[in-house]
């Protein structure tokens, strides 16, 4: 009974990541269309229901509105197509070394048998893509792609855009919302009554959700965590606490050097640039990271 339990939670188990592999390039597509219809309307119907694009006011929210539309888009595509980075094959690794590896049986498995390769620190495999990511955070079906070190920056910069338009959308298209249900009076849209108030309930939607999973990421960011690393770390910190030792995480050296090591800005000039469309990669390879122990032990 058991046994036929679990082979039919693995056959559940395959039959899911073969569906996140597949559904992927859909749900890219509608990503890519919901976006679309929602920055078509804004700038067809929203903007100008309240002034003209000629006026200043409409110069600065236009500029607003190309700004954030831009960032979108740049980080969307970033999010896609930047491959997050895989381990590489162990070219420098002599057969005793890689025996040993797959022979450790305490502790995390050193060797990844579906890879053949070794387990970087911070790698994990990923069952959808069947590939083992450096530092990945998790796979996401919204962009068909694994968040990893290579684009993570950008899915978080993506999350960011996305929510800073839909809370700008969300106000600008309030008024026009409440004057579509009003069938009393003539609709003045250069769009139908009910495109209008699909945007806004879409982009108020999407401003909440998209808000949450937007703070969670900037809570690993700043405390130097994945989605993945966040759990075995917590689970390392409680049996640390009772055994009466403090665990720490060792590559968190603070808020403020996290962020930036994360967004490749430690020897920036501007505080903003960050926040930019560019192809800043993060400091490193992906496959060794600075670690609070080894900066301790440079200072000694």
């Amino acid at each position: 009974m058991r046994t036929s339990m679990l082979s039919g939670i693995f056959a559940f188990k395959v039959f899911f990541e073969i569906f996140l592999r597949a559904i992927g390039p859909i749900f890219v597509i509608l990503a890519v269309c919901l976006i679309g219809i929602a920055i078509f309307v804004h700038f067809k119907a929203i903007l100008p229901f309240y002034f003209s694009y000629f006026s200043v006011a409409g110069l600065v929210h236009l500029a607003i509105s190309f700004f954030l539309a831009t960032g979108l888009a740049w980080n969307y595509f970033c999010a896609v197509f930047t491959p997050p980075g895989t381990t590489p094959l162990p070219i420098n690794l002599e057969p005793q070394q890689i025996q040993k590896l797959k022979n450790v049986t305490s502790g995390p498995s050193r060797w990844c048998k579906k890879c053949d390769r070794p387990k970087l620190p911070r790698s994990h495999h990923c069952h959808v893509c069947n590939r083992c990511v450096l530092r990945m955070d998790h796979h996401c079906p919204w962009i068909s792609n694994c968040v990893g070190f290579h684009n993570h920056r950008y899915f978080v910069l993506f999350l960011l855009y996305l929510c800073m338009g839909c809370c700008y959308s969300s106000i600008m298209s309030f008024i026009p919302f409440q004057a579509s249900s009003d069938f009393n009076s003539p609709w003045r849209g250069s769009v139908s009554r009910g495109t209008v108030v699909f945007c806004f309930i879409i982009a108020v939607a999407v401003m909440v959700s998209v808000g949450l999973l937007l703070a969670w990421q900037g809570y690993l960011v700043l405390t130097a965590q994945t989605t993945i690393e966040f759990y075995f770390n917590r689970e390392d910190s409680s049996r640390a606490k009772a055994r009466g030792f403090h665990f720490q995480n060792p590559y968190d050296f603070g808020p403020g050097k996290n962020f930036r090591l994360f967004f490749g800005t430690e020897n920036s000039r501007f505080w903003f640039s960050w926040l930019l469309p560019n192809g800043t990669t993060p400091d490193g390879d992906g496959t060794s990271f600075p670690s609070v122990h080894n900066a301790r032990l440079s200072l000694n």
